[in-house]
């Protein structure tokens, strides 16, 4: 069984050279025009699936460029919520948007263990 892309090309193939080299002759007791209308669904289904192909591309295009500006607004709500004198980066809201308040954030520093073989001996 062919691939659809190899079943596409060897439609075309054969409607062309029939087209070129002998449009007045019956083939497999189907005229060309009869050909053409038999294979027609198969066609119109590829032109429908580039179509679809075409307009989810265009769709994710458009996704993005609303996406940017979502997460503009977005970071300027936050930016809001933070400097808010009544919410600030401590509270309940600035949490529930995602966030890690002030308050519960790590520090950063980090201590290292000490290990049995690095301590110094004195004699």
């Amino acid at each position: 069984m062919k691939s659809p892309r190899e079943t596409s090309a060897q439609i075309t193939k054969v409607i062309e050279a029939w087209e070129d080299l002998a449009p007045d002759k019956s083939f497999g007791a189907m005229t060309l025009e009869q050909f053409k209308a038999r294979v027609k669904p198969s066609l119109d289904t590829r032109d429908t699936l580039m179509a679809v192909k075409n307009a989810r591309i265009d769709a994710q295009t458009d996704r993005s460029m609303s996406d940017a500006d979502s997460l503009l607004a977005v970071q300027q709500v936050v930016s809001g919520i933070k400097a808010d004198p009544t919410e600030g980066e401590n509270s309940a809201l600035y949490e529930a948007c995602g966030y890690i308040p002030k308050y519960k954030r790590k520090s950063g520093l980090s201590r290292k263990a000490k290990t049995a073989g690095s301590q110094v001996q004195t004699s």
